[in-house]
């Protein structure tokens, strides 16, 4: 039998307990949910018939990802590049530009990734055609990161540290369709589109998940360990 704890004691288990598997499922929620964002990333991406994004838009299908036919004119004058974006480890932007579709929508194309390795010079953007048709995927715009700069200031292309298109839309000063679109990968473009759901895979949720029900486990192993029975007892 154990000595008996003191109150103290149990307080301290309880709410340990409670913070560490909290902690657990909360990353293994997230481990779900990045799991459903993959399946509907994939189904995406399996479409071949893709619909126009009016026919899209008038008939939205269940999840975060759409395939949809753009064809449209970019607003070539307001640029915007999304900074701190490393790919191979190497430093670089992702490049968005506005574009007004056949129909009168308007829409942020994200067009790739570009190095930007000296930032005393310009970022050499690739050439950009008026004219716009592709396939691509209807996504969530990037969640934005821990200094949330919505617009900011300058001339254009403009560096923003997050692209959220209704501020951009204010900016603009036209409405801005709330998801952005990905185009199909194109070597000739000039820009790396490695398009995948955003943010850190289902599996290091999960790593999380077990490093927080482990650290549960071992809070009441150490509740035991301190309150065995005296050997003088």
């Amino acid at each position: 039998m154990l000595r008996k704890p003191a109150l103290k004691s149990w307080l301290l288990l309880v709410v340990g307990l409670t913070i560490f598997l909290s902690a657990a499922n909360w990353q293994y929620g997230r481990a779900q949910y990045k799991d459903q964002l993959a399946r509907e990333f994939a189904a995406a991406l399996a479409v071949r018939d893709a619909p126009t994004l009016d026919a899209a838009l008038a008939a939205p299908l269940p999840g975060a990802y759409q395939t949809v036919h753009l064809r449209g004119q970019f607003d070539q004058a307001h640029l915007l590049l999304l900074d701190n974006q490393v790919q191979d480890g190497r430093v670089g932007v992702q490049v968005f530009a506005p574009l007004q579709t056949d129909t009168g929508r308007h829409v942020l194309v994200q067009l790739g990734w570009v190095a930007w390795p000296n930032r005393e010079q310009p970022v050499a953007i690739p050439p950009i055609p008026a004219n716009f048709d592709s396939v691509g995927i209807l996504a969530p715009p990037p969640a934005p990161g821990v200094i949330a700069d919505s617009v900011g200031q300058g001339p254009y292309p403009r560096v923003l540290m997050s692209v959220e298109p209704a501020s951009v839309a204010e900016t603009l000063g036209y409405s801005v369709l709330s998801q952005v679109f990905w185009p199909k990968a194109d070597a000739s473009s000039g820009f790396q589109r490695a398009w995948h759901p955003p943010g850190i895979g289902a599996e290091r949720h999960r790593g999380y998940a077990l490093q927080w029900f482990s650290f549960a486990i071992a809070a009441i192993i150490l509740f035991l360990y301190l309150h065995r029975p005296s050997t003088r007892d």
